[in-house]
């Protein structure tokens, strides 16, 4: 992850600064939109329901991906580099895919 660029909406809510963090100690160049929480604005308009902002981010900045945090931080959705939207629910495909092919899971379903 050294170097790679992510853009991240944190949603003004509880991953604000513990995903930024973690992210930056692995290495990655972070662009951070709606990353100052005051106890009312938190899934204003901003995180995993409306990506609208992370998307542009995405594509104006170069970003490799964005990640979109709802308030509590219980949910993610990633943005390709394209801007496009990629659901949990894909993401979790992705996972599987890649473990199967490594040999780390047994079936997939589909």
């Amino acid at each position: 992850m050294e170097g790679m660029k992510i853009a991240m909406d944190v949603a003004n809510g509880a991953t604000y600064r513990v995903a930024p963090e973690a992210l930056t100690e692995l290495g990655a160049e972070l662009k951070l939109i709606h990353n100052m929480p005051n106890g009312l604005n938190i899934n204003d308009q901003c995180g995993s329901q409306h990506t609208g902002d992370l998307r542009k981010l995405v594509v104006e900045s170069g970003a490799a991906i964005g990640l979109a945090f709802d308030g509590d931080g219980d949910r993610l959705i990633a943005v390709d580099e394209k801007g496009n939207e990629i659901t949990g629910d894909q993401i979790l495909i992705i996972c599987a895919k890649v473990l199967k092919e490594e040999g780390k899971l047994k079936m997939i379903f589909w």
